[in-house]
């Protein structure tokens, strides 16, 4: 058509003359100019087309991290509490004398079936929300309510406090004991404190994460951390 619209241009030119010529010249390139806007159109629709397409697989492919992320926490939660352990693991796990920081993962019905018989029966839980809240090895816990208040059964004066762990009555000034509203929060406070002053670098009391290292600064007792670990020993024979 341009061929044609040309050879139009040229014999306007030689009938009519230039006044002519410039009419068709201007027809011509309004025809070009709306041509090429029709195939800018085109261009325009298709690489919208395309960037929509790119929008909606970069959303699945966000949908796509969020959910794995969300897998890999899960996993990691799972791994940090012990969900995976079989019972020979978790009871390893347990009596790791060197390592207090490393969580046993039993269950709060596990660490009940520890505790049938004694005042703490049925507060299996206080213990693994110790665990998993502030990554103290429950079953050290349960030993350390063993010796110092006899599971809750001693009469030392800090069984109205709910103070299991005579946390506070500094080489038995149970006066100084802390009181609480619940064995829970008892717990949750000693094992908070354990993490923090005593089985983290540069803490107050830190000695290093041993039974033994805890011993030093934790009681004037010298056999403390031997009977604790005998204790913690005896303590997981009620699992069989």
């Amino acid at each position: 058509m341009r061929k044609w619209l040309i050879g139009l241009c040229v014999l306007s030119t030689l009938l009519f003359g230039v006044g002519a010529k410039e009419i068709v010249h201007k027809s011509v390139v309004r025809i070009e100019i709306e041509k090429t806007n029709a195939e800018f159109k085109v261009v325009y629709e298709s690489l919208s087309a395309t960037i929509q397409e790119s929008s909606e697989t970069a959303s699945a492919i966000e949908g796509e991290v969020s959910e794995i992320e969300m897998s890999n926490s899960e996993v990691e939660v799972k791994l940090a509490t012990g969900d995976y352990l079989s019972k020979e693991d978790k009871v390893k796990s347990a009596l790791n004398f060197e390592d207090l920081t490393q969580v046993t993962g039993f269950t709060p019905e596990e660490f009940d079936m520890m505790l049938v018989g004694k005042p703490l029966e049925g507060y299996g839980y206080i213990f693994s929300d110790a665990e998993k809240n502030h990554q103290v090895n429950g079953l050290f816990l349960i030993a350390l309510t063993g010796l110092e208040q006899g599971y809750g059964s001693a009469d030392t004066g800090l069984k109205v406090k709910k103070n299991l762990t005579s946390y506070g009555a500094y080489d038995g000034a149970t006066y100084r004991a802390w009181t609480f509203e619940s064995y829970w929060e008892c717990i949750d406070t000693t094992s908070r404190a354990l993490h923090k002053s005593y089985l983290t670098p540069g803490g107050s009391y830190y000695n290093g994460l041993s039974v033994r290292d805890v011993n030093i600064k934790y009681a004037s007792d010298d056999e403390w951390a031997y009977k604790i670990e005998s204790i913690m020993l005896g303590l997981v024979k009620k699992l069989n």
